[in-house]
Formats: C-alpha cells, structure tokens, sequence
C-alpha cells in the first residue's frame, strides 16, 4: 500500500516550481505538499497574468538573428528588400520567418529604416534626418 503522502497528494511532488525557495514558507529547505501545491498555484496565476518570466529560449544556429540581416543588407550595398533579404537568408542556411515576423524583425532594428518603395535601407553613417527626408518626398 501507498504511503499517507503519495495518497494525498499524488504527483504533487514532481512538480518543477521555478523559485522553490519562494514556496518554501517556513524556510526549513523542504517544500510540504501544501507549499508545493501553493506555490504551483501561485505561478500558474503569474503566468495567466504574464508576470512570471518565462525560461529564455536560447537561439539555435539556424534562427535569424539582427546580426544577420545587418550583414545582408551590407553585402547588398546597404539596401535590399524583403525578397532578396529572406534570400540570402536560405543562402546561409537560417530558417526564414514569415513576412511579417521578419519585418518585425527588421522594423526593430535601430539602424534600418523601410524606404518608401520597399527597400530595407542601412543607415549607419548617414545624416538620419537627411535620409528619412529624401525618402519620404515625391
């Protein structure tokens, strides 16, 4: 037969909580089930409310990175559009977001402005002011 604490609490006990220590209510270094099952609860709300960080996923080799797209738009003379941009991308063997995850992306890039026609335009260097000017006349 089970023991007390497996038949109450069941699986309670495989629960990952991410800040254990915060559960631990009376600092003794053990979480109690009631702890455990305070604490799950208490994250699952934080969560529900996006207050509890979520673990960080780390980029893998293939994901686009704004390291790669400055160095496309670089290659290409400092200018390129989306096409040529996801292009390059599979060149390099990155895998190629949707149009407009990659133009979120590229939007967010401090250094990159869209030119009225479309292009991605690098504007390191450049009288910022002086550029979106011309690009925005007709």
């Amino acid at each position: 037969m089970k023991n007390f604490k497996e038949m109450v609490y069941g699986n309670l006990f495989e629960v990952k909580l991410k800040n254990p220590k915060e559960a631990d209510l009376n600092n003794d270094g053990e979480l109690s089930g009631y702890e455990i099952t305070r604490g799950a609860a208490i994250e699952k709300s934080l969560k529900k409310q996006g207050k509890l960080e979520e673990e960080e996923k780390k980029p893998s080799k293939q994901d686009v990175t704004e390291k790669d797209v400055l160095n496309i738009l670089n290659v290409q003379g400092g200018a390129a559009d989306l096409k040529k941009i996801k292009e390059e991308l599979k060149k390099i063997g990155k895998k190629v977001p949707a149009d407009k995850d990659l133009k979120a992306m590229v939007g967010k890039i401090k250094t990159v402005t869209l030119h009225r026609r479309g292009d991605y335009v690098e504007i390191t260097g450049l009288n910022k002011k002086d550029v979106l000017s011309k690009m925005t006349k007709k």
